[in-house]
């Protein structure tokens, strides 16, 4: 059984145009695209929280305001 999937016939211009778009509505600090031969993921993430070898942890926020 196959479920449909969204899909979205863009090139790189397009696509990139479709992130920023996406990183400015949703107020994210930033973006992961995964390798893809006929389609990309593109993920877009908040505050990223970092934890050092010491055991200290630290966020990045971003304020794209």
């Amino acid at each position: 059984m196959s479920t449909a999937q969204p899909e979205i016939d863009a090139d790189a211009q397009a696509a990139s145009t479709l992130v920023a778009l996406a990183v400015r509505v949703t107020r994210a600090t930033g973006y992961y695209k995964g390798p893809g031969s006929r389609s990309s993921v593109i993920i877009t993430f908040g505050p990223v929280t970092l934890t050092h070898a010491d055991g200290s942890v630290s966020t990045v926020n971003i304020d794209i305001n």
